[in-house]
Parts: structure tokens; C-alpha cells; sequence
């Protein structure tokens, strides 16, 4: 079975559709995804990268975004203590900082 964000399915029979929370994903989007390594497929980009990462996101752990600010060449990581995968609005100020100071530099 696998997971992505609120679905579940069997990666040997994708339905057509895939309901995930608001979102109705197509067939197309879980094929194409399941055999892709994240962190090969971003570390020969060398620009400079920016992850927000809420630190009790429950549906993406924190030790993913860890692991891609390693993967790439030039990444900035920002931890928001106690953001969950949607922010709040003071976490989305936090969010917002970290974008305006990244985007002057």
C-alpha cells in the first residue's frame, strides 16, 4: 500500500482517480511519481534553495526536508517550530520572512 498525503492505494492497481483530501488526483500523477528518488532527482541542481518546513508536519516528516537542504549545492532550510503541513498565519509570517530575506540575498 502506499501513501500519498491523505490516499492510500495499491501501487499495482491505481485507480483513476485518487482522492486526496479536496485534491482528485489522475492515475497519471501516482504512476509517474512512484519510482522517482527525490533526492537524485534535485541534487544536480545547484541554484540557491530555499525549504520551509513546519517541524509537527504530520503528513511530511521534518527528516525529509533535512535531507534535501543536504542534497542540494546552495539550500537554505528553515525549520517553523511547531508548523504543521498547512500553516497558521503566524507561521505563515514566519514562512513569508524567511521568503523576503531569501529573494534580497
Amino acid at each position: 500500500m502506499k501513501k500519498m498525503m491523505f490516499a492510500k492505494f495499491d501501487p499495482h492497481n491505481i485507480p483513476e482517480v485518487i482522492h486526496c483530501g479536496l485534491m482528485k488526483l489522475g492515475r497519471a500523477y501516482a504512476q509517474s511519481v512512484l519510482d522517482v528518488d527525490a533526492i537524485e532527482a534535485i541534487c544536480s541542481y545547484d541554484g540557491p534553495v530555499l525549504i520551509v518546513h513546519g517541524s509537527k508536519d504530520e503528513i511530511v516528516d521534518c527528516s525529509y526536508a533535512r535531507k534535501a537542504a543536504e542534497a542540494y549545492r546552495n539550500a537554505e532550510l528553515v525549520i517553523i517550530p511547531d508548523g504543521k503541513h498547512g500553516f497558521s498565519k503566524e507561521h505563515d509570517k514566519i514562512a513569508l520572512e524567511a521568503v523576503e530575506r531569501f529573494v534580497k540575498e
